[in-house]
């Protein structure tokens, strides 16, 4: 999955996906779907703390899309590559 880096918290994919990080949540946009995932900053040297689990269902147009949840393997794979390309240490819950 080649990445290409926007700024310091948001990179995008060979494939036009969008992964940035903010204060709060992660948001990974695929096309005109997006979903949102709670995160955390831990400890020092700083942490990015992922919950998986709490990951919204996929939104399209504001409202939840008929594509539901995406695959919290999948997800995960996506996400910890992301962030290992951006430098932060990152762990998740799930």
């Amino acid at each position: 999955m080649p990445l290409q880096k926007i700024n310091e918290a948001e990179v995008i994919t060979a494939e036009g996906d969008r992964v940035k990080y903010g204060r709060d949540s992660l948001s990974y946009s695929q096309g005109p779907r997006y979903l949102t995932i709670p995160v955390e900053h831990l400890g020092d040297p700083y942490e990015l703390h992922v919950y998986l689990s709490k990951a919204s269902p996929w939104i399209e147009k504001g409202k939840p899309s008929a594509a539901g949840r995406p695959d919290v393997l999948w997800l995960k794979a996506r996400v910890s590559a992301v962030l290992t390309f951006l430098g932060r240490k990152h762990s998740f819950d799930a």
